[in-house]
């Protein structure tokens, strides 16, 4: 898989946020939030390069998804073979903000 898509969203949203946290630097509304500045660019491209290329050679791909239970987003790491090498946030993370969301438990004992 390539990460491109997700470095140039991660940028985005670093830009909305540091934007959003001084309010005196907001721009009016309707207009565009500002955009990262070309300088940092490269810098990026470099990295997710160098991630891309690890991925080929390791025989791993990284998959991302909604996890329909708990509403978080999930990144999994798989081998050639399709196994799951690492997942973030865990199986056990996922239940238990499932189990959390759904106001059904009574005890902290439920979640283990």
């Amino acid at each position: 898989m390539d990460v491109m898509a997700t470095a140039n969203q991660a940028m985005a949203g670093r830009a909305a946020t540091a934007a959003a946290t001084d309010g005196n630097k907001l721009p009016p509304a309707g207009k565009p939030a500002p955009q990262a500045s070309g300088s940092e660019m490269p810098d990026i491209e470099k990295v997710v390069e160098q991630i891309n290329a690890y991925l080929r050679d390791s025989k791993r791909e990284i998959e991302f998804y909604v996890d329909r239970d708990s509403g978080h987003t999930v990144m999994r790491i798989t081998d050639a073979s399709g196994e799951v090498v690492r997942q973030v946030p865990s199986e056990e993370v996922l239940r238990i903000a499932t189990t959390l969301g759904s106001g059904s438990f009574h005890s902290i004992n439920n979640l283990a």
